[in-house]
């Protein structure tokens, strides 16, 4: 029986792992959009400027460095730039069973915790991209196993062993936590909740937990002190998330809809409050697992409709993912547990796979339409056409979008980071995997956002190279250059996507 329940884990497992699998591998070999292009770039720098390249996106830099330690030996190609984010998925994938066969979860459940997490489309989505969004959810998952593991020790221990302080599992709680921070800094929310959650959620007496949060908040805050800088200067340019996160779009709508926590959280939670079942080993995960899901969510729901600071966004609500995943199991492996039939937690759990299914995840519609990724952009057509095309006195306008060439105007020559001007940050699209031919000039501009002042930069080059992304921004950009140099005055290269490179010359 025993034999017959591990391989159950294994079974789990390996689901998870070829959903993973089989999605990933239509999107791993795809052009790079701009964001992964930071990678690429980031990656290409000296090993002592990889930290800057990183701090320049806003992005800590242990990631890069991992990540360039696998491209040194495979060398930099879309997939090489991916395939890690997918392994991370798959691990995480492998640790969510661990943690479902430590605390001896039945079939149903574990089958509900893996694919919950696998096949979400969020999930899915970052499984396939060149950034550092799938090694933190495999970090943060990590830590919560470094709690948990906290929490079994209290709960099975005696009474002189409760009063005891485990040295060893703090050390590794700390090393896990700084590790996530220097992967990315939207980690911090979620260790603080994990913080609020072995002070809530751990079986040990007050006075231990009060002991072990205060030790951990002063780690945390050494943590945060060595980079407050950086910190600092994330915060104090906050508005430009504002252009891209709304505080208008933080509706109690997409409380239920930005994450899946409807067939995750909604009804497990109202199965719970239902079925009140006894299971006093789950307890502490599942409130472990639902403060680490909650607070993180509600935090930046309402900071970014109060539009303070607007971080009501998939990508920096990732650590939230695995959090819903094992409340979910945890809620129905306590049901099952404290339940007489069988039926009961079948049908919660039936229940809540189908609302998944149905309602929470996009991945099949997404991944039969091909669009787990929406980002088309073809970055590589561009560099290959300038390469083929322009001459060594051509100057190339690149509009790229980025929220960072707002500081144009005024800042282009001022630095960004200690070595790295602003403008040189902006060029980094076609400084990357994809990079142009020595000796051409690439200048960003943020004209494109204002179509008078993009007529005005055009009519004084006469001649030259424009490119585009956003889709929106075309538009207009092909408009100023209608009226500034007639139909005959420019050629559309009409790329695929959101990406359009255009050649324009007054002619006389």
């Amino acid at each position: 029986m025993l034999a017959l329940r591990n391989r159950s884990y294994l079974l789990s497992s390996l689901i998870g792992i070829a959903v993973i699998a089989v999605i990933s591998r239509d999107y791993l070999d795809l052009p790079l959009w701009i964001d992964e292009l930071h990678t690429s770039w980031t990656l290409l720098a000296d090993w002592n400027t990889v930290s800057e390249r990183a701090l320049a996106g806003n992005q800590s830099p242990l990631y890069f460095y991992l990540l360039k330690l696998v491209v040194s030996v495979t060398g930099q190609t879309e997939t090489s730039l991916r395939v890690f984010s997918t392994t991370c998925a798959c691990i995480s994938v492998i640790v969510l069973n661990w943690l479902c066969y430590r605390h001896q979860l039945k079939l149903l459940a574990t089958l509900l915790t893996t694919v919950s997490f696998a096949a979400g489309h969020l999930q899915l989505l970052f499984a396939v991209e060149a950034r550092s969004y799938s090694l933190l959810t495999l970090l943060i998952l990590i830590l919560f196993c470094v709690s948990s593991m906290r929490w079994r020790k209290t709960h099975n221990a005696q009474d002189e062993v409760k009063k005891a302080i485990g040295w060893r599992l703090e050390f590794t709680w700390s090393l896990v936590a700084t590790l996530c921070i220097y992967t990315h800094y939207m980690a911090i929310p979620a260790i603080g909740s994990l913080l609020l959650a072995h002070l809530f959620a751990c079986p040990a007496p007050f006075v231990i937990r009060m002991k072990v949060f205060i030790l951990q908040v002063f780690i945390l805050g050494v943590l945060i002190a060595a980079q407050f800088d950086t910190l600092e200067n994330i915060y104090n340019h906050r508005n430009q998330w504002a252009t891209f996160i709304r505080a208008e779009h933080a509706t109690f709508e997409a409380l239920l809809t930005k994450l899946p926590v409807l067939s995750t959280l909604v009804l497990p939670g109202i199965c719970l409050i239902v079925f009140r079942p006894q299971s006093m080993a789950l307890k502490p995960l599942i409130l472990g697992s639902l403060i680490l899901a909650v607070v993180p969510y509600l935090t930046a729901w309402t900071t970014t409709r109060l539009d303070w600071v607007n971080w009501f966004f998939p990508r920096y609500l990732v650590t939230c993912l695995p959090a819903l995943s094992l409340f979910c199991g945890f809620s129905v492996a306590a049901i099952a547990q404290s339940s007489k039939s069988f039926f009961t937690p079948a049908l919660v759990g039936i229940g809540c796979l189908l609302v998944f299914v149905l309602f929470d995840s996009r991945a099949i519609q997404n991944h039969l339409e091909g669009t787990i990724t929406l980002k088309n952009e073809r970055w590589d057509t561009v560099a290959k056409t300038l390469h083929a095309k322009a001459r060594p006195d051509d100057i190339i306008f690149l509009a790229g979008g980025l929220i960072e060439d707002t500081r144009l105007p005024k800042l282009a020559d001022t630095k960004y980071t200690a070595n790295i001007t602003t403008e040189e940050y902006c060029a980094f699209p076609l400084n990357g995997m994809y990079p142009i031919s020595e000796g051409l000039r690439v200048q960003p501009i943020s004209d494109y956002r204002q179509p008078s002042l993009l007529a005005q930069r055009l009519k004084a080059a006469s001649k030259g190279w424009l490119v585009v992304r956003g889709r929106g921004y075309n538009q207009k950009a092909e408009q100023v250059l209608i009226e500034t140099f007639g139909n005959d005055g420019y050629k559309d290269h009409m790329l695929p996507g959101k990406v359009n490179l255009y050649f324009f010359e007054r002619l006389e």
